[in-house]
Order: structure tokens, then sequence, then C-alpha cells
């Protein structure tokens, strides 16, 4: 597997961590302004992970 392949996995996996910390905060938050900006935040992670996916499926040659 190539170098880049591995540090998009890398890269996947911390996308991953901080989406879930995230939501631990979110869901112990006590201001609903901090729990609105956490599930945008959220929200934003979803999509990088998702991107992140695509990337690294491309970077394989896995897409057509």
């Amino acid at each position: 597997m190539s170098n880049s392949i591995d540090a998009l996995k890398v890269a996947l996996e911390l996308e991953k961590l901080v989406r879930n910390k995230y939501q631990e905060a979110a869901d112990h938050a006590v201001h609903g302004e901090t729990r609105d900006t956490l599930k945008k935040l959220i929200a934003d992670r979803d999509q990088q992970v998702d991107s992140l996916h695509w990337v690294i499926m491309a970077e394989a040659g896995k897409l057509e």
C-alpha cells in the first residue's frame, strides 16, 4: 500500500475520533448554543469522513 493511502487512513481515523469526541461533548453540554455548535461541527466531520473515504478509494484505484 502506498504511503499516501496509509497517511489518509490515519487521517480518517483521526477525523472519526474528533467526531466522536464532539458527540461526547454534545451529549454532556449544558448550554443549547454549545450543543447546536457541536452538532454543526459533527455534520462537518461527517462530510470530512465521507470525503476521505472517496479519496482513499480513488488513491487505491477502486473508482471507475
